[in-house]
């Protein structure tokens, strides 16, 4: 195992430094594709970009807690299909994961990417059963401006509330790198994207913590520049402050893209295990027991 591993990750520096892919595109031609079954582009509403993808595990018993991942890019980029090795790593560990696109600027501004990620939530609340998954034991995840989707749709109940559900209906929340407590309107790169806010104070999901949100994991590299650690900080302690459940895990030596890199399989060993400590909170949680799937099954025959 560990020789396949020195080869995939050789592999990877290989086709970065040679330019023949994306990074994330070079994350998912390294990762098994046996341990999951994938259902594609299945909408989540009329628009284009309202589609989503859902991993099943290979291996676990339905029905199966599930994750509902967004990614990051700022608002402005990302697309579903880049995202293959987060679904590959959770559901080899018997988690159903659901990984949405969703509209992004300069075609719409806030709040419509994250009415557009509580759309795909109620969708997974709705109809994930259908694909082995419990809804019951549903968890919003995301990592960068995706973490702040998930956040904000999880303390701010006008959104899935707009689509009958509520925060309540969650599990739990897990971001990673998320700018959580920042303020938008104060960056030039983010200005734009929030300056139709009808109240400023509104885009930040640290501000809507009241006293019964879903329990949070907070995790963070404390290398990350580009994502100040001190937002997972400020939203831990607000947590705190309120009695709410939280779990704050800051990384040393971890930036704001190796944090995610270490989801696929031929790194997280070597960077962290990000993906147990995912599966590990599910788990955790009351009523949230995953059945076990050893992620060892994912790695090619010898």
């Amino acid at each position: 195992m560990a020789q396949w591993r020195k080869t995939a990750f050789l592999g990877a520096v290989a086709g970065l430094v040679l330019g023949a892919c994306s990074p994330m595109e070079a994350l998912n031609r390294l990762v098994p594709d046996h341990s999951y079954r994938l259902n594609e582009g299945v909408a989540y509403g009329p628009h284009p970009r309202q589609k989503l993808d859902v991993y099943r595990p290979a291996e676990a018993t339905p029905p199966t807690p599930v994750v509902v991942f967004y990614y990051g890019g700022g608002w402005k980029s990302g697309e579903r299909a880049h995202y293959r090795f987060v679904g590959e790593s959770l559901a080899c560990r018997g988690l159903t994961v659901v990984v949405p696109d969703y509209r992004l600027y300069p075609d719409v501004q806030f709040p419509v990417f994250v009415e557009d990620s509580a759309a795909a939530a109620a969708w997974a609340l709705e109809n994930i059963g259908e694909y082995g998954g419990d809804p019951d034991r549903l968890f919003l995840a995301g990592h960068s401006a995706g973490g702040y989707n998930a956040a904000l749709v999880g303390v701010d109940p006008s959104y899935l509330r707009a689509e009958g559900k509520s925060p309540g209906d969650l599990c739990g929340v897990i971001t990673l790198a998320g700018p959580v407590s920042f303020d938008p309107l104060q960056y030039n790169s983010t200005r734009p994207i929030f300056e139709t806010a009808s109240n400023p104070e509104s885009t930040r999901p640290v501000n809507h913590i009241g006293p019964s949100v879903p329990p949070f994991l907070l995790i963070h590299g404390l290398n990350d520049d580009t994502v100040k650690p001190v937002n997972a900080k400020k939203f831990a302690e607000k947590m705190k402050e309120t009695g709410n459940p939280v779990t704050l895990q800051l990384l040393p030596g971890i930036g704001h893209y190796r944090i995610i890199a270490a989801l696929a399989a031929p790194f997280e060993g070597w960077i962290v295990p990000l993906g147990d400590r995912i599966a590990d909170f599910v788990r955790n949680r009351p009523a949230c027991q995953p059945a076990p799937s050893p992620c060892e099954a994912r790695l090619p025959p010898s």
